[in-house]
């Protein structure tokens, strides 16, 4: 489903994202704008993982974080036919696929979603695969990214945290090669991220063989009052949704007019 430019204050946000890292290096808007139109992902999946908890979340969470300022995904065909058991905002039974396609589409009103093993044009892939340029993983509290995914973890439990922050990893990696095509060349731009094993229980880089904790099967919250709904809020509170066994309440807190480019 290809969209028109009405949309064309969409990537607002991202281009002051961009200004903000580029710091004094100026890009075109001929350039800007061709970057955008012509930026492509290729998300990937192994049947395998498609056919996990943890491999679904990563998936999804990617297609969410990626759509925010890429207009071009290509979506995997190992997807397809495969049960999406992660509810992802969007309720009711539907292929893995399937939901993909909607997550894509209620994130980004440009959306331009093609399904296949296509190799994207100036593109990169980013995934659970043996074929993607940037491979993700998690195990639990741990996330993982790399270029090796015989490295890459893969343990499937009901944890969100670890597969969501997989993603993030994922998708930040992939916006510094976004910025490399508009010809970002600071010094954070050029280095190729090396592989990284992060605990979001501890907060800081890991090995894989560090102590990860069960996640627990029963939560109280108690009261929480959640100050800030951006993007550090929101994850929050994606990921609490996902706990079946979570019980308690959470006020959100922000100051924010809440608009279409924010929500």
């Amino acid at each position: 489903m290809v969209h028109t430019d009405s949309h064309s204050d969409f990537h607002s946000r991202t281009e002051l994202l961009i200004n903000e890292t580029m710091g004094n290096q100026q890009v075109e808007e001929s350039l800007k704008q061709k970057v955008w139109r012509n930026f492509r992902v290729a998300l990937r999946i192994s049947s395998l993982a498609a056919n996990t908890y943890a491999g679904q979340l990563m998936l999804l969470s990617t297609v969410n974080l990626v759509g925010r300022y890429c207009n071009n995904l290509y979506l995997p065909e190992s997807a397809h036919g495969v049960d999406c058991v992660v509810p992802f905002y969007i309720g009711g039974s539907i292929d893995l696929l399937e939901r993909c396609i909607q997550v894509f589409e209620s994130i980004n009103p440009l959306a331009n979603a093609e399904t296949g093993n296509a190799e994207p044009e100036k593109g990169l892939s980013v995934g659970i695969s043996s074929n993607a340029d940037i491979v993700i993983g998690s195990n639990n509290w741990i996330s993982y990214i790399g270029s090796d995914v015989s490295s890459a973890p893969l343990v499937d439990n009901r944890n969100p945290f670890g597969p969501i922050f997989a993603s993030c990893l994922g998708s930040s990696e992939t916006f510094r090669r976004f910025l490399q095509a508009m010809g970002a060349t600071g010094f954070s731009i050029r280095n190729r991220t090396q592989p990284v094993s992060f605990s979001v229980l501890e907060g800081h880089s890991v090995t894989l063989h560090t102590k990860n904790p069960e996640f627990p099967s029963d939560i109280g919250l108690g009261k929480i009052l959640l100050a800030g709904c951006g993007a550090v809020g929101n994850g929050i509170v994606s990921a609490l949704a996902l706990l079946d066994e979570l019980h308690g309440s959470v006020t959100l807190l922000d100051d924010e007019t809440l608009e279409e480019s924010n929500v």
